[in-house]
Parts: C-alpha cells; structure tokens; sequence
C-alpha cells in the first residue's frame, strides 16, 4: 500500500463522519419543520375563525375547514381555489377596501381590521389581515347577527328620538301656552291691584272729603249747644259733652279708616315713607 493511500483514509472518514452529521442534521430540521407545519396546520384547522392563506402572488396557498364551511355557497372549496389568485376567484373585491387594505399590510408590514358586507351571502364579515414571511394571512368571522343586533338597537334609539322629538313640539307649545297664561295672569294681577287701589284712593277721598267733613259740622253746631250749657240742667249739659266726645272719636276714627284706605304718604312720599309712618 502507498503512503498516500494510508493518509487518504482519515480524510475519507472524516468526510463521511461530516457527511452523515449533515444528512443528520438536514433529517432533523426536516422534521422538525414538519412536526411545526403539521401543528400550525392543526391550529388553523381548528380555530373558529376562517383562515385563508395568500402568498406574495396573491394566490390561495391555504384554506381551512371554516373558510370552506363559508364558500361552499359561493360553489368554492379548498380544491377548486387553491393555487388560484383570489381576484380570479373573487372578482368583485379587485380595487375594493379590502384588496386596499391587503395591499397596505403587505407593504406597509401592520395589520389591518375592516368590515365587509357579501351581497351574495346576504353577510356581515369582519376582516383581519395580517402581514407573513411568506404573503399574508387572512382571518375572517361571520359578524351579521352583530350588525344586525347593532342595527336593530340603531332603529330603536331612532324611534325613540322621533317619539322624543314628536313629544317635544307639543311641550314646547304648551310651555309657550302656559308662558302666555302666566303673562296675562300678571298683568291681569297688577289690574286689580291698580283698580282695587283706585277703589281705595275713592273711598278715601269719600271718606275724608264727604262723610268726614259731617262730623267737623256736628262738632261746630255742638260748640254752640255747648258754649250755652248754662241754660240747661246738669242731663243735657253732661249730653252734650259726651256728645262732643263722641264726635271727636268718630271724626278719628274716619281719618283712621282713610289713612289706611290709602295713605296720603304713598303718594306724595313714596312706599318707604308710607310704611315707616304706618308702622
């Protein structure tokens, strides 16, 4: 055997040591990738959520049991889209919000939340878009019975708001109506005020002008009776003197009667002299 012979056969075997630790190695992140896909998968498969996948082509590179579950009205499953650009399979969607925002995520690398309405499947679904290594995964959940409580409580509120505003008009005349009453009622007031306190001006004046002026003349006709009480006896001297008495009260208690009528000062002086002399 060659000496070369002999210093080739360590470098063959450790060539086939490294070799093998390759092949080994390569075996392993194989399954190990395997092992990943198959739980990502048994994830997607699972969730509630419909899942679609889109790689950088915007082809469908996944779809799980749930999207399906969905598109079968539209006579589309897994087998039939898969591999296909969603803007063949989904025609209306080409330059709508939705490609806008798948569009956006992508570049822009964020994720994005919009709402959708399928006239073909008479549905509500709320979309979610997020960027991946390898496109962009797409979530979507049927939200009809949402939008429909949502719009049903919109309605609600609305008749309420009519019933409210319908309601309203009428407060808002009857409020004016009643501003009207309570408007009439004060001036009506400050008319009987003012014509009560003219009726007590009138009677003041009768009294003081005319019914008072009567006792001053009995009193001046018994200072003659009085100025003469010689003549009589000691009766009808002691009468005209109670007499004369009984005038004077009389004649007070007119004066009285139409001061408080209506005091002379109110209308010279004012209400606060009135009421400081009537106190």
């Amino acid at each position: 055997m060659k000496p070369d012979d002999n210093e080739a056969k360590p470098l063959r075997s450790v060539a086939l040591q490294n070799a093998q630790a390759v092949l080994l190695a390569r075996e392993r992140a194989e399954r190990e990738l395997r092992d990943s896909n198959e739980r990502i998968t048994n994830i997607l498969e699972s969730i509630t959520d419909a899942f679609v996948g889109l790689d950088h082509e915007w082809r469908f590179t996944y779809v799980n049991p749930q999207a399906e579950d969905i598109l079968r009205p539209l006579n589309k499953s897994r087998s039939t889209i898969l591999g296909n650009n969603y803007g063949q399979e989904f025609p209306d969607l080409v330059g709508s919000l939705v490609e806008a925002g798948f569009r956006r995520a992508v570049a822009e690398k964020v994720k994005i939340k919009l709402e959708l309405f399928c006239a073909p499947l008479h549905a509500w679904f709320q979309i979610r878009a997020c960027p991946a290594k390898d496109g962009l995964s797409v979530y979507f959940l049927d939200i009809t019975e949402q939008r429909q409580a949502s719009d049903e409580q919109r309605r609600l509120l609305r008749s309420l708001s009519e019933a409210r505003d319908h309601l309203e008009k009428p407060v808002q005349e009857r409020t004016a109506e009643l501003a009207i009453a309570n408007e009439n009622l004060r001036d009506l007031s400050v008319r009987l005020m003012k014509v009560q306190d003219e009726e007590r001006r009138r009677l003041a004046r009768d009294l003081h002008d005319g019914v008072g002026q009567i006792p001053a003349a009995i009193s001046m006709n018994l200072g003659v009776v009085q100025a003469q009480s010689e003549n009589l006896d000691a009766r009808g001297a002691r009468a005209v003197s109670e007499n004369v008495h009984l005038v004077e009260r009389v004649s007070t208690e007119i004066r009285t009667i139409s001061h408080l009528l209506h005091p002379p000062l109110l209308e010279i002086a004012g209400l606060a002299s009135a009421l400081r002399w009537y106190a």
